[in-house]
């Protein structure tokens, strides 16, 4: 699981889309996450005995729960230097309550209109304990950074599977939308640099090849394979 996070120089990787830049964080809508998410949080919130890892690993099984912690964490602590990079960190630092409000605020119905919503966050989810389980076997490759760059490979598809309209829906035909988000919403270099410009010397980092490899794990064929293999 996602034990250690390594922020981002944004300043690498601009310029990005010009028509994106005035795009405020507060202007995004907020991530729905998975019923039983909630539902586990809610249950594990009032325990007399909290346990912030055992909290920690709900929200990092739920893309639309992990990005909406991440992005409170980025509003909170605008100076990276200062900004929380565990999951634990970021709930104890931003404090439960500020984090359950923020990754309650939608719920997916799980109906016909929104298979499509939940197919991703469940192969999401797949990727990127897969990839984690790659990076364990790889030297010098962070497993909770490996785990993170999976679980969200394919934030380039939220434009137009969550329906986003006004100024937003343009991202939803542009193929730099990935590192847009990555970058606006200050996600972690491990994210960036995954939907960064290929890199023939490796020096942005192996998740490119670990998430291939995870997705052939997977299997092109599984029913939850939701996303197309872009990198």
């Amino acid at each position: 699981m996602l034990r250690r996070l390594c922020w981002i120089d944004l300043d690498q990787y601009r310029p990005f889309p010009p028509a994106f830049i005035q795009l405020a964080d507060f202007e995004f809508p907020d991530l729905p996450i998975l019923p039983e998410t909630l539902l586990l949080l809610d249950l594990k919130a009032q325990d007399p005995w909290l346990d912030l890892t055992d909290i920690s690993h709900v929200l990092l099984r739920d893309l639309g729960a992990t990005t909406q912690i991440l992005r409170l964490a980025a509003r909170e602590y605008a100076d990276a230097k200062f900004r929380p990079v565990r999951m634990e960190d970021c709930i104890a630092d931003l404090g439960l309550d500020a984090c359950l409000e923020a990754v309650s605020t939608k719920i997916i119905v799980q109906d016909a209109k929104n298979e499509a919503i939940v197919a991703l966050w469940t192969h999401s989810r797949e990727i990127a304990e897969h990839a984690s389980a790659i990076a364990e076997d790889t030297a010098g490759v962070d497993p909770a950074q490996a785990y993170l760059a999976g679980l969200m490979h394919a934030i380039d598809r939220l434009p137009g599977l969550l329906g986003w309209s006004g100024p937003l829906a343009e991202l939803a035909m542009d193929k730099s939308r990935g590192i847009s988000l990555a970058q606006i919403w200050s996600l972690p270099s491990c994210v960036c640099e995954l939907f960064s410009a290929p890199d023939p010397a490796g020096s942005r980092g192996p998740w490119s090849r670990i998430v291939r490899a995870a997705h052939a794990q997977v299997g092109r064929n599984s029913p939850t394979s939701a996303c197309n293999v872009l990198f």
